[in-house]
């Protein structure tokens, strides 16, 4: 053997030798590892930490306003009113975040627009996503049914700008009855839990003719509710109530005119009475009763005629399915 040539190790007669060198190579690949995590975690804590406070409110929103997740959650201590300042000005509109918590105190609750004389528009967009919803409930520790008033439409509210979508609204029903009550107000309600109200999910008075639901993609939950799913408080309503799970409430599960064309494909279980209660009244346009998953319940005489007796004929038309 050459005087210049290195010796062979043999792993097979010095395997010590050979133990200690991948043992090199593995320290050397941990400290690498541990170098790269330390470099991570500096970079890491070098960015300010985001920290959400909770924000009180109260009293009258009278300009465009947006609630936002970073000022979440929103404690009302208060009534909140929406309502332009000017009876002759634009909408006031408050816009609320996806993932946004509203948490009402006892007794409190939202009203969106404003009447006292002239009618000082509001509207409100809660218009959240099937990931982030947008919540609306108690801030008591241990949460009720009844505990907040709920959310109330005006008949100053602008219709066009208002919708509940991707929502959560629990807990309400404390003095009106419902979690969500519009008084000759035409909100959309959609993609939306409506549920633990005291009384009523949705109380609609006067002249209301909102959209809950309305196709297959729209689909609400009004469940759990003390008295009924949705409630019309007489025979002038005339809402489009479609493609809803309405379900273990205390009563039936809605309440309606029967002077009516926008009831259908509800799917209806578990309530006090599984049943579309019918006001008694006269039919005096064509209407429609259409299919659900529940019969109709007649509760008052129906008349059907035309309003003018020199006019056309009133027809009630009830649909192949349907069970009254």
């Amino acid at each position: 053997m050459s005087t210049n040539s290195l010796p062979t190790i043999n792993a097979l007669t010095h395997p010590e030798r050979i133990r200690i060198s991948n043992s090199s190579k593995h320290s050397g690949k941990s400290a690498r590892f541990l170098l790269r995590l330390f470099l991570l975690v500096i970079f890491l804590f070098s960015f300010p930490l985001v920290s959400f406070a909770a924000t009180n409110v109260s009293g009258h929103i009278t300009s465009d306003t947006t609630w936002t997740l970073a000022g979440s959650p929103y404690i009302v201590t208060g009534d909140v009113t929406v309502r332009h300042s000017n009876f002759r000005g634009p909408v006031a509109t408050l816009t609320i975040e996806p993932g946004v918590v509203v948490r009402f105190n006892p007794g409190i609750g939202l009203y969106i627009g404003y009447s006292y004389y002239y009618a000082y528009y509001g509207a409100l967009s809660a218009q959240g996503t099937a990931e982030s919803p947008i919540i609306f409930t108690s801030n008591a520790a241990s949460p009720a049914p009844g505990d907040w008033k709920g959310i109330y439409f005006k008949a100053a509210t602008n219709d066009a700008a208002s919708i509940i979508e991707h929502c959560v609204v629990e807990y309400g029903g404390h003095s009106h009855n419902s979690n969500i009550y519009s008084t000759n107000a035409n909100p959309t309600i959609k993609n939306s839990t409506i549920r633990y109200s005291s009384s009523n999910g949705i109380y609609l008075n006067g002249s209301s003719n909102p959209t809950i639901g309305g196709n297959e993609e729209s689909v609400n939950f009004i469940i759990e509710n003390g008295a009924y799913g949705i409630y019309s408080d007489d025979v002038r309503p005339f809402p489009v109530i479609s493609h809803n799970t309405v379900s273990d409430n205390g009563s039936y599960a809605i309440r309606v005119g029967a002077m009516m064309n926008n009831v259908s494909s509800n799917i209806c279980s578990g309530n006090g009475v599984d049943g579309i209660e019918v006001l008694g009244e006269h039919v005096t346009a064509n209407s429609t009763w259409k299919i659900n998953s529940v019969p109709y319940v007649v509760t008052g005489d129906v008349t059907v005629r035309h309003s003018n007796f020199r006019g056309p004929v009133a027809t009630l038309t009830i649909e192949p399915g349907v069970v009254v």
